[in-house]
């Protein structure tokens, strides 16, 4: 595997690639990040994985400054999985950047509560782009957000590669494996797990839990008016389910921050009857 640690000995080398397969990261690499080099791997193009710790989508300099680094078990993890090229660029890959304004569908789950967090991402997202030149892309969903963003990126401004979504890895009790769990203790997974387990009782019981709702509200129709009552139903509704798991508080309130007040949660509903790209296929 060779490694290449700036963007102008990256963009010289380029041209004898031929087709890229790459996969971006933020290094602190686990089994999720793995998936996605092995899946690049079938497309018989060159493999390039990058490792960038953004700044740009971080809102909180502390978070930044203790996300974990862990290069050297990287490189080992990258090597061993086949990856052909290691790009690592230095913070000058930052200079004279284009910025990317994220659209207003940013603003709602994981942006709620991390304004300019998709700008950043979309920002470095695009640079990469343009110094590897990719043919495909591979991003899990476990960011599914994130996924969708990018992919809609890519098709408003004809971007000529394809971005391919990989299924979220998960630990032994549905937890999606992410950098972050390293800041949890076991009891704190616990909990974390039951996301997971109640997402997917919404979505093998999806017609009862609607007509559940509807009856409450006296709407039979399937469409709602009242956007934040029925979100504050969904919501009423999975928090329960967690609680018949005895999850602590924190946990509930954090569900709750995460549907967000007035979410548009019949529009998660509705995608979920229609099979659309939102659907259990994308929870396990």
């Amino acid at each position: 595997m060779k490694i290449i640690t700036s963007y102008q000995d990256f963009e010289s080398y380029r041209d004898i690639l031929g087709r890229i397969s790459f996969v971006p990261t933020m290094g602190n690499l686990h089994a999720g990040h793995i998936a996605l080099v092995e899946a690049a791997k079938k497309e018989n193009n060159c493999v390039v994985a990058s490792i960038f710790i953004n700044p740009l989508q971080f809102n909180d300099k502390e978070d930044f400054n203790n996300y974990p680094k862990t290069y050297d078990e990287d490189i080992i993890k990258l090597k061993e999985s086949g990856c052909d090229i290691l790009f690592i660029p230095d913070e000058s890959i930052l200079k004279d950047i284009k910025q990317i304004k994220a659209p207003q569908v940013a603003n709602f789950l994981c942006g709620k509560n991390r304004p300019g967090h998709f700008d950043g991402v979309l920002t470095i997202v695009n640079r990469l782009f343009d110094i590897v030149k990719p043919s495909k892309a591979y991003f899990g969903k476990k960011d599914y957000q994130q996924f969708l963003l990018v992919s809609d990126f890519i098709d408003k401004n004809n971007l000529p590669m394809e971005i391919i979504g990989i299924d979220t890895v998960r630990e032994n009790n549905g937890l999606a494996l992410s950098s972050r769990n390293n800041h949890l203790n076991d009891f704190e997974k616990n909990v974390a797990s039951n996301l997971f387990i109640v997402l997917n009782e919404i979505a093998n019981n999806l017609d009862e839990i609607v007509k559940i709702i509807e009856g409450k509200l006296g709407a039979e129709k399937s469409s709602f008016d009242d956007r934040k009552t029925f979100s504050t139903s969904i919501i009423d509704f999975v928090v329960k389910s967690i609680q018949r798991k005895k999850s602590n508080q924190d946990a509930q309130n954090s569900l709750a921050d995460f549907f967000g007040e007035g979410m548009m949660a019949e529009d998660l509903v509705t995608k979920f009857k229609k099979g659309s790209k939102i659907s259990k296929a994308n929870l396990t």
